[in-house]
């Protein structure tokens, strides 16, 4: 390890440790030389027994001072064969007079302490310095003057709040958002479940004053499609349904075959079931049953419902973009609100840049709704907010 790693400014700690992680900030992280990823052959990794005595594991407090260190795939097969020794040795009786470790290729001979203390540990610090520091560049290209104040901000934080590797956003009451996940906001990144059910979340309190809608989260839709009997899931807002009041229900759902998101629209009034992604797919069949199932379960409609999925209007994004989430949320959000525009490749930017507002906690739905998209599209020139100081 090179002479440029500091431990972070609130003081002395090991690095890697739980005292180093809570005094870190992103400007720590991006100061940090962090050790280069090699992947060797699985047939260099060996099991070895270390007796108490003896002193060849490499110590935690000696990770830090590694210039290389093994894959992530490599530390993967480390634990399962360390494991897999660990519960032969049990099953033989085998005595306490020391432990089983591994010999990875020219790397050296690490524990389970040591393997865990690289991974997830130090793995998620680099992550973590690469999200923000193309979260900054991202930023410091796209801010358009509207977003002037909110970039500032959000640069701030990224770089000087503590304990970065924890820290998260309360944009709303329910559903706490962590800085990894706020951090797939940028460029064309395929933003994750923790995202979409806050999102929801925020449309739940914003567009349900009287309650004529019902948004669902991803996690209620997998509770439904992996049931194979009807349980207390799916009595989910029965009295809400019974009322009479609701209008529509939407939700995003997981395409798990295809890591991919789309959109429903559960039509009360019509009685008829939509869907629509931005890849033009079709919905997964599990998904129509196990909204059917709710709508069985509360006694909806009974058995007037239209057969088959209608088409939920949504915008189409290209084959190499991550957009799926944004553009399955913006057609929800259209469909209430329709003063917010569809996506489009030239708004891209700013509706992934409105997203992130939300989620952090800047802003509101009800006062971004005060502007529109196009209004935004006016980029930083010069270094705009790139430079880390």
């Amino acid at each position: 390890m090179t002479s440029a790693n500091q431990t972070p400014s609130s003081g002395p700690s090991t690095p890697y440790s739980r005292e180093w992680r809570e005094a870190l900030t992103g400007r720590d992280l991006l100061n940090w030389a962090f050790p280069s990823v090699t992947e060797i052959s699985e047939a260099a990794i060996e099991g070895i027994f270390c007796k108490k005595d003896e002193n060849s594991i490499i110590p935690c407090s000696e990770i830090a001072t590694l210039q290389t260190i093994p894959s992530a795939k490599n530390l993967l097969y480390a634990k399962r064969l360390i494991g897999e020794l660990d519960t032969g040795a049990r099953t033989r009786s085998h005595t306490n007079e020391g432990s089983w470790a591994v010999r990875i290729g020219s790397f050296g001979n690490f524990d389970k302490t040591t393997i865990k203390l690289l991974d997830p540990i130090v793995f998620e610090a680099m992550d973590m310095a690469r999200g923000i520091r193309e979260m900054l560049k991202w930023i410091g290209d796209n801010a358009s003057s509207a977003r002037d104040p909110f970039a500032v901000w959000f640069r701030d934080q990224l770089l000087n709040a503590p304990n970065i590797m924890q820290l998260s956003f309360r944009a709303s009451t329910h559903v706490p958002l962590n800085l990894s996940s706020a951090l797939f906001f940028r460029n064309e990144q395929y933003i994750d479940d923790e995202a979409i059910r806050l999102v929801l979340d925020l449309f739940s309190e914003h567009y349900t004053a009287n309650n004529q809608y019902i948004f669902i989260p991803p996690l209620r839709i997998q509770q439904w499609t992996s049931s194979t009997k009807y349980n207390k899931s799916f009595l989910w807002k029965k009295e809400e349904l019974e009322s009479g009041r609701v209008e529509k229900a939407f939700a995003v759902v997981h395409m798990q075959h295809l890591d991919h998101w789309g959109a429903v629209q559960i039509d009360f009034i019509n009685q008829e079931l939509s869907f629509g992604d931005s890849l033009a797919m079709n919905c997964p069949i599990t998904v129509e049953s196990g909204i059917r199932k709710w709508l069985v379960a509360c006694k909806i409609g009974e058995n007037k419902w239209k057969r088959g999925m209608g088409l939920f209007r949504i915008a189409r994004q290209p084959s190499t973009s991550g957009s799926c989430g944004i553009i399955a949320l913006n057609a929800i959000e259209h469909a209430v609100n329709p003063s917010i525009s569809l996506w489009e490749p030239q708004s891209a930017v700013e509706h992934r840049m409105r997203m992130l507002e939300l989620v952090t906690a800047y802003s509101t739905v009800s006062s971004l709704n005060n502007y529109s998209i196009l209004d935004m599209l006016s980029p930083f020139g010069a270094e705009g907010l790139n430079a880390v100081h």
